[in-house]
């Protein structure tokens, strides 16, 4: 599990020095994710999101190291997402309001995509002020897709997944913060 972890990270930190042509970004603390994942530092909540996303390691590496590995993790799964809103459109057995609700679902996942797509220009030029304020837009606008599904199919695996995609974006707000 350990080398799955570090691989993941390993991964994830080549992309960001790719991002940010190999330069630190003036001001950002280095960190190790034992440490960045502790319930005090990212919340208890979010605390095994984070191990899980990030793996565990002792090796400081930049925040933004992070960020990007915590925004590439949420993109993933919103598209894993918008596959299964997609496919429930066209389900003739989802429940009645369901293929409405995902219609509506897969702009919001759009325009989430889209700040996502924002937060990775911002990384590669260290423009790191407001990446925070657009995570939390990104979070704000996969709640509202919740908010449309949860009255129609609350028990749901596509529920689940719009709420575990809130979660990883909210793990990216709480990471950006650290910068």
């Amino acid at each position: 599990m350990e080398k799955a972890a570090a691989f993941v990270l390993s991964m994830s930190l080549t992309a960001t020095l790719l991002f940010t042509g190999s330069d630190a970004c003036n001001g950002v603390p280095f960190i190790s994710t034992a440490d960045v994942c502790q319930p005090a530092i990212i919340g208890a909540a979010m605390s095994e999101l984070c191990a899980a996303t990030l793996g565990v390691t002792t090796t400081p590496h930049e925040v933004t190291a992070y960020v990007a590995a915590a925004a590439v993790d949420a993109a993933q799964s919103y598209r894993a997402t918008r596959r299964v809103a997609n496919d429930e459109i066209d389900d003739p057995s989802a429940p009645e309001g369901l293929a409405g609700a995902c219609e509506a679902c897969l702009y919001k996942y759009d325009a989430a995509l889209g700040v996502l797509d924002f937060v990775a220009d911002h990384l590669q030029s260290c423009a790191l002020g407001d990446i925070s304020r657009d995570f939390t837009t990104a979070a704000a606008t996969i709640d509202d897709c919740a908010t449309l599904v949860l009255p129609i199919a609350a028990n749901s695996s596509l529920y689940a997944m719009i709420v575990g995609d809130r979660d990883r974006t909210v793990l990216a707000v709480r990471l950006a913060v650290l910068m």
